[in-house]
């Protein structure tokens, strides 16, 4: 749902590569905050359980995929 009302083909190529590298950093300002015990801790995602940390290692290989896209389609 989100991808289909989107705008993101509408917008600047440098913009959106902006966008990730803010969000990148703000991710790892996050991830160095968080104490052994915060990462450690454990929920629920689409019906899987994973801890903190987990995540981090997911969300770095999120953005792997998505900067490998824009390789793919854009350059």
């Amino acid at each position: 749902m989100f991808v289909a009302n989107g705008n993101a083909n509408q917008l600047n190529y440098f913009d959106l590569l902006d966008e990730m590298a803010t969000l990148r950093k703000s991710t790892l300002q996050m991830y160095t905050s968080f104490s052994e015990e915060a990462l450690l801790r454990k929920g629920e995602a689409s019906g899987n359980t994973l801890s903190v940390r987990a995540l981090g290692y997911l969300f770095s290989g999120h953005q792997v995929h998505h900067l490998n896209i824009v390789k793919e389609r854009y350059l």
